[in-house]
């Protein structure tokens, strides 16, 4: 299969706090820590008993809801496994996760924007963690993901023609197939200064909300070497700009307009 990426330069557009129409299904910020083994070779967080109890109470202020994803007497041994989620409201995003190793902040289209609210929660969320621990946490890898969707007639137009038309990326198999094509799902990967890469991944499913057929794309940046508290808000601020720039380059002036209108 050949892939063809047609790229517009950004003096078209101009970058916005918020699109008015925004695409965003969810965003999310990963952080996950260094674990010590045990003594079968298997990770494990043996201050996370402690920790969560300090974490909870820390987090309460802003974070009232809480909710254990899994029974609290189960003893599941799994890793990275996601046990507590702290909402701002009951089901009401934005909402902060945590278990053994890992941590995650979440919003939606509803609530997101970068400055006024996802930034300051991720650093709220983060110095918590730090400050529920007693012992210094390293950093072992950090994400920064965008979830993004967009319904498309599929009477009217294959996914393949959608994202070419729309995306300016062009999939093509250069053989004769099987069949008639049926679904689209393309995944790159980009290196990207500061240890870090990009992930783009595009491809044909449900859109949520109503059931129709969608593109959805989802826009990351990671890390795994590097990478401690002390540079991470200028890590942050980083994968955020490189995931804006390449939602904004990859896609057809006309369809961009129409999440600003």
């Amino acid at each position: 299969m050949e892939i063809f990426l047609l790229l517009p330069t950004l003096q078209r557009y101009t970058y916005r706090t918020k699109l008015h129409k925004a695409a965003i299904q969810e965003v999310i910020f990963e952080i996950f820590w260094k674990l010590s083994l045990d003594d079968i070779g298997f990770p494990h967080d043996p201050d996370f008993g402690l920790t969560q109890g300090v974490y909870a109470s820390k987090i309460q202020k802003d974070f009232p809801v809480r909710k254990c994803l899994i029974h609290e007497n189960i003893n599941i041994r799994m890793y990275p496994l996601l046990v507590y989620q702290f909402w701002k409201e009951e089901l009401t995003w934005p909402l902060v996760q945590l278990g053994p190793g890992v941590m995650t902040v979440n919003d939606t289209e509803k609530n997101y924007v970068w400055k006024e609210n996802f930034l300051p929660n991720i650093k709220k969320a983060v110095q918590i963690l730090r400050n529920s621990y007693q012992v210094d946490l390293k950093i072992e890898r950090v994400k920064l993901q965008y979830i993004d969707a967009v319904e498309f007639d599929a009477e009217k137009e294959s996914a393949t023609e959608f994202v070419a038309r729309n995306m300016k990326t062009v999939l093509r198999n250069n053989y004769k197939s099987a069949g008639v094509q049926k679904s689209v799902h393309n995944a790159q990967t980009f290196q990207l200064k500061k240890d870090s890469v990009s992930q783009l991944n595009i491809q044909n499913g449900v859109y949520n909300k109503t059931g129709n057929p969608a593109i959805i794309w989802t826009t990351a940046v990671e890390s795994t070497s590097n990478i401690d508290f002390k540079s991470l808000l200028q890590w942050l601020e980083h994968a955020h700009k490189a995931t804006s720039d390449t939602f904004i380059n990859m896609l057809n002036p006309e369809f961009y307009d129409g999440f600003t209108s």
